[in-house]
């Protein structure tokens, strides 16, 4: 019997051992700070007004330029199938999650209501102005819908 009390005993005494060991590990691993990386935060941009216009024939190439206060303005051209065709602005919207701040435009095209037009295609040309705030956007990204549909993306300067 005494052999079996000491084994008993020291069994006991070992589990108490062990256990206030992993309790004393965890307890200090609660207790130190656990550092976390610096986050970049995303950068956030987001468009706040704009306006689309249809300017007649404007030149071949897309080109950009920003004004102050945030202000983006857009100009170029879209080969449509006809002179019953026109062009219209569908959403201009910052793509989400880009990183640089991307914006996105989509321009679509839509029948005319005039009745004699010519049948042989047409460029027409467009004037797009959008005024973003937060986060400067460095990309625009000109979705075209039209005989040659494309996307072309531009690169604000400065």
């Amino acid at each position: 019997m005494d052999r079996r009390r000491f084994l008993t005993s020291a069994f006991a005494s070992g589990a108490i051992a062990v256990a206030g060991c992993s309790s004393d590990s965890e307890t200090s691993d609660e207790s130190s700070p656990t550092e976390t990386p610096d986050k970049t935060p995303e950068k956030r941009a987001t468009v706040t007004d704009h306006s689309f216009e249809v300017i007649g024939s404007a030149a071949a190439e897309h080109y950009i330029s920003k004004a102050e206060n945030g202000e983006y303005i857009v100009e170029g051209t879209v080969a449509v199938k006809d002179g019953c065709t026109t062009i219209e602005l569908g959403s201009v919207t910052v793509v989400e999650g880009s990183d640089p701040p991307t914006v996105n435009a989509m321009i679509g095209t839509k029948e005319t209501t005039e009745e004699e037009c010519t049948k042989a295609e047409q460029d027409v040309g467009y004037r797009l102005i959008f005024t973003t705030e937060g986060d400067a956007v460095e990309e625009i990204q000109v979705v075209q819908e039209g005989v040659n549909s494309r996307t072309t993306t531009l690169t604000v300067e400065g």
